[in-house]
């Protein structure tokens, strides 16, 4: 059909970034060895003069494809324009591309620097303390994408994390003209020093007492293309009742008293938190992971990082199984924790759309202007009421040996199944998601639950 130009290119920017929910193994090769930054880590190359030309290459390569100077150092501004560009796809992609690659080369550089300084005594970096640090950005690598990194080291991730923050600030103020200078608004970057898995190559240079690498266990990669996964290690126990509770408390707290914002880490207390946390597990204060105790003493901690980092998750199993497995494909074993994960996942994605609620939706919000006033609370959340319906499926590995196989077409695959069995009973859900519930319960009791499979499941919710 012939449609306006203009109105087909917005139409399709839209939709590049409205079905850009990371699914499945959405990086090239996310366990290859250009994935880990201290692969860019040269003794023989100064990376901190490296930040400053990398600007300069970057300002004078703009020269060249543009007439107009470089002004925007905010990736969300861009992003907007991105979005209600109507020019031709090149020229639209343009500023976003040239500051992503721009982006890529100022953070690798960034983490070398950093290192360099944190370790300035061993200039090679032969010692251990110097070889536990490293850093992994996984996840999408989409034109508007922002990058999620986890910074990694065996007893003090976070003085690196508040380095990286404050140099790339001191390098990059004389250029955003009063413009805000955290990595987080300049290129949409979040630095974080809890993990979701830890690389084996990476652990394998942590100096921890045998008690604290025993509480993980190594799983192994999957193949990918013909190729062997690198292992990772996750915890053992990857959920508690204590760690449910939390994020039920947080979703009340968030209805009930309003949403928690945190646009900028406090990074003193993001060093304070990953120096208690990491520095248990390098001394053993955790134990052995024997008793219930010791699991809740590491999930307090690790919930105590979570909570003042930006944007991120507040439980172990919630990036384990958003991050982990729906987004990178983690090949992990859950066993036993797998209901208290779903349903811990399940809570997490409430907690983000009330806050959402909370935020996006305005006060002068009625019947009449709905359709107007909700656009911008859907964009923002409709990925995770999409994880609300994430159910088991194949390759998903629960960790059961083959005489516990789980049935597939069991319907408790799905959290929000049980949560509408809640609602409706058991006996009425049928007939309920089937749209033929009436006033007679007989009538209704009549209707055979039938076990739907895992699409059917989604679909129907």
């Amino acid at each position: 059909h012939k449609i306006d130009e203009t109105w087909t290119a917005s139409a399709n920017r839209w939709l590049q970034q409205l079905t850009s929910r990371d699914d499945g193994h959405n990086a090239d090769s996310p366990h290859e060895a250009s994935q880990y930054f201290s692969y860019y880590c040269d003794a023989d190359i100064d990376h901190c003069s490296g930040l400053d030309s990398s600007i300069s290459e970057f300002l004078d390569g703009w020269k060249k494809v543009s007439r107009s100077p470089w002004r925007q150092w905010d990736w969300g501004v861009l992003k907007a324009e991105y979005s209600h560009c109507s020019r031709s796809s090149e020229i639209c992609q343009r500023p976003l591309k040239h500051y992503g690659a721009f982006r890529e080369q100022f953070m690798q550089h960034l983490f070398c620097c950093s290192r360099r300084l944190q370790t300035f005594e061993d200039e090679r970096c032969e010692g251990p303390l110097c070889r536990a640090y490293d850093m992994t950005c996984p996840g999408s690598k989409l034109l508007t994408s922002d990058m999620d990194c986890t910074v990694y080291h065996s007893h003090d991730p976070g003085t690196m994390i508040q380095n990286m923050s404050l140099l790339a600030q001191e390098k990059l103020l004389p250029y955003v003209d009063g413009a805000a200078t955290d990595i987080g608004t300049l290129f949409d970057v979040s630095l974080y020093g809890t993990w979701t898995w830890v690389p084996d190559e990476i652990f394998q240079r942590f100096e921890w007492p045998e008690s604290s690498k025993s509480l993980f266990e190594k799983v192994e990669g999957r193949q990918t293309d013909g190729k062997e996964g690198t292992a990772v290690w996750v915890f053992r126990r990857k959920c508690t009742p204590s760690a449910r509770q939390a994020i039920l408390d947080k979703v009340w707290r968030i209805i009930r008293e309003g949403a928690e914002d945190i646009q900028t880490e406090n990074l003193d207390k993001l060093v304070v938190a990953l120096q208690t946390f990491v520095g248990n597990l390098a001394n053993g204060s955790y134990g052995y992971g024997t008793y219930t105790s010791d699991w809740d003493h590491l999930y307090q901690d690790f919930r105590a990082v979570s909570s003042v980092q930006r944007e991120g998750y507040l439980t172990y199993a919630a990036t384990l199984e958003v991050v982990g497995r729906q987004q990178v494909g983690l090949p992990t074993t859950f066993a036993e924790d797998y209901h208290c994960m779903r349903q811990v996942s399940f809570l997490e994605q409430l907690a983000f759309i009330a806050q959402h609620i909370q935020t996006d939706v305005p006060d002068e919000m009625s019947e009449k202007n709905f359709s107007e006033l909700s656009i911008k609370l859907l964009l923002k959340s409709g990925k995770y009421f999409d994880r609300l319906l994430e159910v088991g499926g194949p390759g998903y590995d629960e960790g059961f040996s083959k005489t516990q196989h789980r049935d597939p077409n069991a319907a408790d695959n799905s959290v929000l199944w049980w949560v509408l069995q809640a609602v409706y009973g058991s006996t009425h859900l049928d007939a309920v998601l089937n749209g033929v519930c009436n006033q007679n319960t007989a009538s209704s009791a009549s209707v055979s639950t039938m076990a739907f499979d895992d699409a059917e499941v989604r679909r129907r919710s």
